[in-house]
């Protein structure tokens, strides 16, 4: 079975869910591959991917799980930031879709910014947010670093929402369609506690259901598929 990533979902609460997934299926071999949207996009339309998890607005068709997840503003635990000064952003052209967002939210509250570090990588991205350079806008559990948190107590704006989704080929065999789409469902509740919305195309859950939800009614999350 071969699952895609966009770079800025990579480690959102993937890795755990990854490895839950296999401990519990050892029997199937997984291929992760980690590539840009429009990359990911054409290879699920030409069936070399089985499924993609990304941002629903870069995919063609919907998804067959939706869920939110929130961006925050993650900066070195040594930085210091002034508020009588432009905020130091360093941009990740991964998650550019959402700059204008974030921007806006920065308007309406007041800040005036400037950006320090635009880079092609999320590693890079990563580096520079570790060097006290600025503040970087990113998925908050993307970032396995002690030495970066999340900023929360300079009166940042509240920064949007975004969609996330799981997208499959039409040509996924029916036992991996089944398989990835309820145990590593499961798998990604409980390590992240993510939030599905509710759609008559998707499979759903919210943190106080311990049953995946489908147009045709409710499923059991048991221990067995965790």
């Amino acid at each position: 079975m071969c699952l895609g990533v966009s770079e800025e979902t990579a480690l959102a609460g993937l890795t755990l869910a990854l490895k839950r997934f296999q401990k519990t299926h050892p029997e199937v071999e997984l291929k992760l591959i980690v590539a840009t949207a429009a990359r990911l996009k054409s290879l699920l339309e030409q069936g070399e991917l089985d499924f993609v998890i990304g941002d629903p607005s870069q995919m063609a068709d919907p998804a067959v799980i939706e869920w939110k997840s929130r961006l925050a503003w993650l900066a070195s635990t040594d930085l210091s930031i002034d508020p009588f000064q432009p905020l130091p952003l360093i941009l990740c052209e991964s998650t550019n879709r959402w700059h204008d967002d974030i921007v806006s939210c920065l308007r309406a509250a007041g800040w005036e910014w400037r950006v320090v570090v635009e880079s092609a990588s999320l590693d890079a991205t990563l580096a520079a947010l570790d060097s006290g350079m600025g503040v970087s806008p990113l998925l908050a559990e993307a970032v396995p670093n002690p030495r970066i948190s999340e900023v929360k107590y300079a009166r940042l704006p509240v920064l949007p929402e975004v969609r996330l989704g799981m997208f499959r080929s039409r040509t996924a065999p029916t036992r991996a369609r089944a398989l990835m789409e309820t145990a590593l469902a499961a798998s990604f509740k409980a390590e992240t506690g993510y939030h599905l919305t509710h759609s008559a195309e998707t499979q759903t859950w919210s943190p106080e259901d311990n049953r995946l939800r489908t147009p045709n009614g409710l499923q059991e999350l048991s221990g067995a598929l965790l």
